[in-house]
């Protein structure tokens, strides 16, 4: 898929979000650098306007990213996109330079019940890969939730120490003939 590239105002939008953002709760899941919370977060950020600007075209009524502020005990493991009676869209977002030191390869929450225990067919999670430095994202792949666990391609971690998350890795979904674009 082409090149999704950001404005200076969707950066700006993804930073003060990611400034604002209280990330001490994941400290509890061994990621303790603040700095590094923080730019995840915003990478975070910048992966589902990504999503959202490369599906709103064939899906009008998708929801734009949520950049509301929650409280720790607020945050939601609510679908990061939606498309009303169609969808629900993961959006799972990896840097470049992350991709090059660890392999390409986009991390899961043990917990998240919508990716672990109540999926639906209606449940989709999206692929990205971020170039922070030169302000622009690619869609890897958009594969079923349900197809992930068929294949089981969720697998541990290269970070032995996260044992709280599995991660899915390009390797093993790059060829998948169920691969496609919504």
């Amino acid at each position: 898929m082409e090149k999704i590239t950001f404005t200076p105002e969707d950066i700006q939008i993804c930073s003060d979000f990611a400034e604002k953002m209280d990330t001490s709760l994941y400290a509890k899941r061994n990621q303790s650098d603040e700095n590094k919370r923080r730019l995840d977060s915003k990478l975070g950020k910048m992966a589902e306007l990504a999503v959202y600007y490369a599906l709103k075209e064939p899906y009008p009524n998708i929801s734009y990213p949520d950049f509301n502020i929650y409280k720790p005990r607020e945050k939601s493991w609510d679908y990061d996109l939606k498309v009303p009676d169609q969808k629900n869209i993961h959006v799972k977002g990896q840097d470049y330079l992350s991709a090059m030191r660890y392999s390409e390869s986009w991390v899961f929450q043990n917990e998240d019940k919508h990716i672990f225990k109540t999926y639906t067919d209606k449940d989709y999670v999206v692929f990205v890969l971020l170039n922070y430095l030169q302000k622009h994202a690619t869609i890897r792949a958009i594969l079923p939730v349900s197809l992930l666990h068929e294949k089981q391609l969720f697998k541990k971690m290269v970070l032995p120490h996260l044992t709280s998350k599995s991660a899915v890795y390009y390797e093993d979904i790059k060829l998948l003939p169920e691969q496609f674009y919504l």
